[in-house]
């Protein structure tokens, strides 16, 4: 025990996830241990800036909590960033085998990005921040590993792997980053049903809190319990184009979502997958424009931000958003695909690119500077090898730019129209493990 308690001395802002992986690994096969609750509490008693690292620890080995405290916050306002020491610490839960079960659980209950709870105190300027300080993630980033674990409901390995595998079927992690926005944020999103990382049963389940019951026929029925405000209560076309008072009224922390109409429900990509999207509102200017966060940008995995997007009305199918992208038809998908058997050659790639330089010049000039390389002399193989890889790059990269200009094509495809949006008042409020929680369960 005095093994445990003096490494606990040597935790600090700075500690290495493998660091605390090994101390909240040693603390969970000693949590019934009097001396360490002791410890615990005299820590508790006489709490600083020196030694709130060490409760962290503690409390992370016995209760599976992330317990934060005024000495780890998300601050500066409005620039907000999950903070340093307790990322490391939340991904060393995350592997901590011991506590797998135990986090699982909490998830259902507890507040687990402590930071933000305590950083901010409204619900929606929280949601804000929470999605603000994950814009520019990517596919690869551990901050991700973290957030779409679900307040730790799933692993380490759970949630990295979810995420790949959601990117390898064609689909986007928009659906993943408002869950988990909301979730981080203090609002319960994991239903009765078992969730999935890629969230396979799209926005209108996902982010209902998926509830389930049996029919008389024995069959299970699984629904959405949180129902978004939908502007097509309003009518066929949803709000009124001639009248602003009716103008879709979206607020801060809500979770806007888009989607196609009638044939035109895929997005142009491997697999034709679904053109619903969802984004969360983290600024609004008088109802006439949004600024959002959105999941699948970049090659389907990043967290952007988009400024100021006018809520419009486009003739004839309804409300929507600057830029809200494009959904297909079946039809459009078989078009586009033919049209790209034009470009199985090189010759045919080259030849594009050289009509369409404004679009196409850079990747030109890449791909002639890398055939000058290859007519160097004394060139190794192992470096020609090397340079007729990244030329074959950017003819992959050159194939997938005429796609997109062909996706962009007048008459192909049509902007997705605004279905709703989810308000984070209609969820039920997870629990904050504060100080006096803590003591309650030290005294047991």
């Amino acid at each position: 025990m005095q093994d445990i308690i003096a490494k606990l001395e040597t935790i600090k802002d700075d500690s290495t996830e493998s660091a605390l992986l090994e101390i909240i690994t040693q603390i969970a096969a000693n949590r019934d241990n009097a001396d360490l609750k002791k410890h615990f509490r005299e820590l508790l008693k006489r709490e600083s800036f020196m030694n709130t690292c060490a409760i962290n620890a503690l409390a992370a080995g016995m209760y599976g909590i992330c317990l934060g405290g005024q000495y780890l916050q998300a601050a500066p306002e409005d620039s907000y960033r999950v903070n340093p020491f307790l990322h490391n610490l939340c991904k060393a839960m995350l592997a901590c085998a011991p506590i797998r079960e135990q986090l699982r659980s909490n998830a259902k209950k507890y507040v687990f990005d402590s930071e933000f709870y305590e950083s901010v105190s409204q619900v929606r300027q929280r949601v804000a921040a929470i999605a603000k300080a994950h814009v520019g993630a990517d596919l690869g980033n551990d901050l991700l590993t973290v957030f779409y674990s679900l307040n730790g409901y799933f692993s380490k390995k759970e949630s990295e792997v979810g995420l790949k595998d959601a990117k390898r079927s064609g689909g986007t992690n928009c659906v993943m980053t408002a869950r988990a926005t909301y979730q981080a944020a203090g609002l319960e999103m994991i239903g009765e049903r078992k969730p999935d990382v890629g969230t396979p049963g799209g926005p209108q389940l996902e982010l209902g809190s998926p509830a389930q019951r049996t029919l008389e026929s024995g069959k299970l029925l699984t629904s959405a319990t949180k129902l978004r405000s939908d502007q097509y209560d309003l009518g066929p076309k949803g709000f009124n184009d001639d009248n602003a008072q009716v103008r879709p009224q979206m607020e801060v922390g809500d979770i806007y979502y888009v989607d196609g109409e009638g044939d035109f429900k895929h997005l142009l990509c491997a697999g034709g997958a679904a053109a619903a999207h969802v984004g969360i509102v983290v600024g609004n200017l008088a109802g006439m424009f949004v600024d959002t966060i959105d999941g699948g940008s970049g090659g389907g995995a990043k967290i952007d931000y988009h400024n100021k997007r006018a809520v419009k009305f486009a003739q004839p199918i309804g409300w929507t958003l600057d830029n809200p992208g494009k959904s297909f038809s079946q039809a459009n998908i078989a078009e586009v695909d033919n049209y790209m058997k034009n470009f199985g050659t090189e010759a045919a790639v080259l030849e594009w690119l050289r009509k369409n330089l404004l679009s196409g010049k850079h990747l030109l000039a890449a791909i002639e500077r890398f055939d000058r390389e290859l007519m160097l002399p004394r060139l190794n193989e192992a470096r020609k090898k090397m340079i007729a890889q990244a030329r074959a790059g950017q003819f992959d990269a050159a194939r997938n730019l005429i796609r997109q200009v062909k996706k962009g094509s007048s008459g192909l495809g049509q902007e997705r129209v605004l279905k709703g949006w989810w308000k984070p008042e209609r969820y039920t409020a997870l629990t904050y493990c504060g100080r006096d929680m803590v003591r309650g369960w030290l005294s047991a």
